[in-house]
């Protein structure tokens, strides 16, 4: 019976714990019912006007993009006498705008990666054209896409007489 005192010490304090875990929620619970405070009524003021103000800007300051001191622009007035035109004036022929050529939508084309073979130094370039996979070298080409350069994070190619850099992903 060795360890009946401290059981007994231990057993006291998880009560007194407990006690006061339940003593908490039930005061928590119970009572008086709390009431919210309410702001006190403050006065209307005085709407009445004594003095008007007046505020003139002074932009007089340096224009941070320009670099320069701002300055009114005023405008230019003409002393030339206004000249009427006793024909009608003829509208100007229309001139026909060259159509610009169709814009190219590379999403068909996607750059998977290098290969680089140690033995005989030839690098070697994953392509996906139109959803099918091709091992290609630099001068290569495949579906009328023309290789001109790989490089390790991006692949230049030339299609329909426009070139671009393809990046790797």
């Amino acid at each position: 019976m060795k360890g009946k005192p401290v059981t007994i010490a231990l057993l006291v304090a998880v009560l007194m714990i407990w006690g006061g875990v339940i003593y908490r929620v039930v005061d928590a619970t119970g009572g008086e019912e709390y009431t919210l405070p309410v702001a006190p009524r403050i006065a209307p003021m005085d709407t009445t006007q004594t003095a008007m103000d007046s505020f003139a800007l002074v932009a007089d300051y340096r224009d941070p993009f320009l670099g320069r001191f701002h300055r009114e622009h005023r405008r230019r007035t003409t002393t030339a006498p206004v000249v009427k035109r006793q024909q009608p004036i003829k509208p100007a022929p229309k001139k026909e705008e060259p159509k610009p050529a169709p814009k190219i939508n590379w999403a068909f084309l996607k750059y998977g990666g290098i290969f680089h073979n140690k033995k005989t130094g030839k690098i070697t370039g994953m392509v996906r054209v139109h959803n099918k996979d091709f091992m290609v070298a630099e001068g290569d080409s495949v579906m009328q896409v023309a290789i001109k350069a790989i490089h390790r994070d991006s692949l230049v190619v030339e299609y329909k007489g426009e070139e671009k850099g393809i990046p790797k992903g």
